[in-house]
């Protein structure tokens, strides 16, 4: 598996499932592409303009980054200040867009078969060191696929409650708390003192904490054993009960 860099001055890329502890502004540079949609008003176009069809045929390659690893490649990568972020299964790599060179690598501990699978999840890293600074996954036991398939919208409440706003497969967009790991970036504690309450996360500065979550489908048989014995009718299906794209927000209802 090995990523591409052509001769493009300040390059980009599509998409992160993970979070990173950078700062985002509305006004994106023309060179990143710092969310999923690449801007807040998720247009999804680089208004770079130095590739243009009369120059095309003279790309070629600059650099490759290979990650040695053989296992399902579902990333797009996220481009800030000349800094490349994508994920692999369980790794997150954080690479010079212009070179190629590893900047740092992360490692998710995980024991389980690789194969195919996605890195899917709720995390939060530190973009200079790539230390792990809190992650969720608020689909617990998960044994439907009903894991977070699309990149979180970050937003501010007018309560100035920051919330990491995802959809799961499983039928239920998800209002998780970044105010701990934030706090805990920038070297502070933990102010709301409820995080303990949360039954989906751990209490303190590092961790995540679901503060809501509403059904969007039906939901019927959710808890009942899967088995090779018999067929088990369920809903949402395994392909997911919200749309993969992710949530879109009504900026006055916050």
């Amino acid at each position: 598996m090995s990523l591409t860099s052509t001769s493009i001055k300040r390059a980009f890329g599509i998409a992160l499932v993970m979070l990173l502890a950078l700062t985002t502004y509305a006004q994106t540079s023309d060179g990143d592409w710092t969310t999923y949609n690449r801007t807040y008003a998720d247009e999804r176009f680089s208004p770079l303009k130095e590739i243009t069809t009369a120059n095309l045929g003279q790309l070629r390659t600059v650099c490759t980054y290979d990650t040695g690893e053989t296992v399902g490649f579902q990333t797009g990568p996220l481009v800030v200040s000349g800094v490349m972020y994508f994920t692999t299964f369980k790794n997150t790599y954080a690479i010079d867009a212009g070179t190629c060179v590893l900047k740092w690598k992360n490692e998710h501990p995980f024991g389980g078969p690789e194969g195919l699978g996605a890195n899917r999840g709720l995390g939060y890293l530190d973009s200079k060191t790539g230390s792990l600074l809190g992650y969720i996954q608020p689909i617990k036991n998960d044994f439907h696929d009903w894991d977070i398939a699309a990149a979180p919208a970050l937003i501010t409440t007018r309560a100035r409650r920051k919330l990491a706003a995802t959809a799961g497969k499983d039928g239920f967009p998800y209002g998780i708390d970044r105010n701990g790991v934030e706090l805990a970036a920038s070297g502070g504690s933990h102010a709301g003192g409820d995080a303990s309450s949360s039954k989906y996360g751990a209490a303190g500065p590092n961790a995540f904490v679901v503060r809501y979550q509403t059904e969007t489908t039906t939901h019927f048989n959710t808890k009942a054993p899967l088995t090779s014995q018999r067929s088990t009718r369920f809903c949402p299906g395994s392909q997911g009960g919200t749309e993969w794209n992710g949530p879109a927000m009504i900026l006055h209802s916050i």
